[in-house]
């Protein structure tokens, strides 16, 4: 038996996201999802969440929107409007070496806290927005924060790109630095006995890249399913989805983005619910769960 965490990204980034999230999840195409705790339907999505028994993570946000600490708290996390940095206004800075770890701590520990408040409970993992998380000097403090609180799962995005010939130059260029980074992450995240799965797909299938094909593909190259190798010792992968509806307000302080706007969205949600894909699962002995469950497996 192979074992898929389908994680849908960016719940509480506004009511139309998170409506088709929960759509997804009704309907056994996601098995979790990730709570963007500054996002504006927080407070919604938690709530409607745990009406459906739907298991939560927390998104872990240092790029976009406000801080859950006082911005006078994490100066330099934020531009001079008081928001974060941007995906890649927060890298510069980080190279450059104007980012206080102190302060990534603070607001890590502040985005935990939140989302106990809201929901009752801790997170049953956190993840990083725009895969920040495991970005060098990130990671280790990331690591620290998470265990002390007793969460140990997360998710490492160490996706093999070698069949992707459909990213562009620079997409592709963003996709193998998150891996490098993800693979340089596992090493700190075991010492502090944070787990993930054995593989994760779902960087160059995300948007219009996705498609049924695609998915089946990668995933019958991650489990194996075709016999090419023996003993294979994946047994879990994570699959990583942004499904929705198109947002017409939301976002996390600044209105919502292109990305959430975009009729990507909804056809996300399209492919991951087709009977297609639900057939495929169930025909290769493929089990949809949270993490949590993985540890009984």
């Amino acid at each position: 038996m192979y074992q898929l965490v389908i994680t849908a990204d960016d719940l509480g980034y506004g009511i139309q996201r998170d409506n088709g999230i929960m759509q997804c999840y009704k309907s056994g195409a996601v098995t979790q999802g990730t709570v963007l705790i500054n996002g504006s339907s927080a407070k919604f999505a938690i709530m409607h969440a745990k009406q459906l028994a739907m298991p939560l993570g927390l998104h872990l946000n240092l790029t976009e929107g406000l801080p859950i600490s006082p911005r006078s708290d994490v100066p330099s996390l934020v531009n001079e409007l008081g928001f974060f940095r941007g995906k890649f206004g927060f890298r510069e800075a980080l190279v450059e070496g104007r980012i206080c770890f102190l302060e990534v701590s603070k607001e890590i520990k502040a985005q935990v806290t939140k989302f106990q408040q809201l929901s009752g409970a801790l997170p049953q993992h956190v993840d990083g927005h725009q895969h920040v998380h495991i970005l060098p000097g990130i990671r280790e403090v990331f690591a620290s924060v998470i265990s002390s609180f007793g969460i140990q799962w997360t998710r490492l995005s160490a996706e093999s790109l070698q069949h992707a010939d459909w990213l562009d130059a620079q997409s592709m260029a963003f996709y193998r630095s998150v891996v490098e980074d993800s693979v340089a992450s596992k090493k700190i995240f075991s010492s502090k006995s944070i787990r993930s799965t054995d593989a994760f797909i779902g960087m160059p299938t995300m948007g219009k890249n996705m498609t049924v094909k695609r998915l089946k593909e990668a995933l019958s190259n991650v489990f194996d399913l075709d016999g090419h190798f023996e003993n294979s010792v994946i047994r879990s992968c994570e699959l990583m989805v942004h499904p929705g509806y198109p947002c017409k307000n939301g976002g996390c302080g600044q209105g919502p983005d292109d990305f959430s706007r975009s009729t990507e969205r909804p056809h996300e949600m399209n492919v991951i619910q087709s009977d297609e894909l639900l057939s495929f699962y169930k025909k290769n002995n493929i089990q949809l769960m949270p993490y949590p469950n993985l540890d009984n497996k």
